[in-house]
């Protein structure tokens, strides 16, 4: 069974915020933006009528779960970050390794 935590950084009440091993559910974007964030936590979609946009790390997931709720998902660990226009996005450092031909591996 989900186990709700105390969230002493968030003005959510600690009933709402449910913790399903490290994923953390039904959090509020704007609460952890400049946090660190790992894959599979899940924030709740804002309800005050305004346009966000969703960049690279995050997903939205329509009608999933029990509830058949929309909700916003991370996909990439690292810094969730804001611009003033409202869009949200991961910040993370990706590697892309190319090999060649005759190339030693060590």
């Amino acid at each position: 069974m989900p186990e709700s935590t105390p969230d002493t950084n968030s003005n959510i009440p600690s009933c709402q915020i449910e913790n399903y091993g490290l994923q953390k559910q039904k959090l509020v974007l704007e609460d952890h933006v400049g946090e660190v964030l790992m894959p599979g936590d899940e924030f709740v979609i804002p309800t005050e009528g305004r346009k966000i946009t969703l960049g690279p790390g995050l997903k939205l997931l329509t009608g999933h779960g029990p509830d058949g709720v929309d909700k916003i998902t991370i996909c990439k660990a690292g810094v969730l970050s804001k611009t003033k226009s409202n869009v949200y996005f991961m910040e993370y450092k990706a590697r892309c390794v190319s090999y060649e031909l005759d190339d030693k591996l060590q």
